[in-house]
């Protein structure tokens, strides 16, 4: 669910940006926003392969430290990605951004959500410290 969030967000973020015109040009023209869509593109990604990842390891029936610490360092990059992605949306939006009636207020509410249900994210990082842990033990 974060990853897909943060995908909407995104989304907004780029049309919103492609189509504001300001300063002779459209905001998706300045460097500095660019670069920071870029990274928010990098961060989906990563969180798209590391939740995949733990996909597979649950197709294929792996049941050990290794699983639990790859879902939770998923939920993690998703739930965080999903959080950042939805703040930066709203920036980029300006005062429409904090409008209860723009798609990316609800959007950042609900990356909060998520980084909260299911297990909190620090709650999350308590398990892959202890996967860690684990790993080093046995490798």
């Amino acid at each position: 669910r974060g990853v897909g969030l943060a995908q909407g967000a995104f989304e907004i973020a780029v049309d919103h940006c492609m189509n504001r015109k300001m300063l002779g040009g459209t905001l998706i023209d300045l460097q500095g926003l660019q670069f920071r869509l870029a990274d928010l593109a990098i961060a989906i990604e990563a969180s798209r392969q590391l939740v995949h990842a733990g996909a597979r390891l649950v197709d294929r029936g792996v049941a050990s430290k290794e699983l639990m610490g790859m879902l939770a360092m998923g939920k993690c990059l998703a739930t965080d990605t999903a959080m950042k992605v939805a703040l930066e949306a709203v920036q980029f939006l300006g005062a429409m951004g904090y409008s209860t009636e723009a798609p990316v207020e609800r959007l950042m509410r609900d990356a909060k959500h998520l980084q909260l249900v299911d297990g909190s994210n620090e709650i999350q990082r308590v398990l892959i410290a202890r996967a860690l842990r684990e790993w080093r033990s046995h490798g």
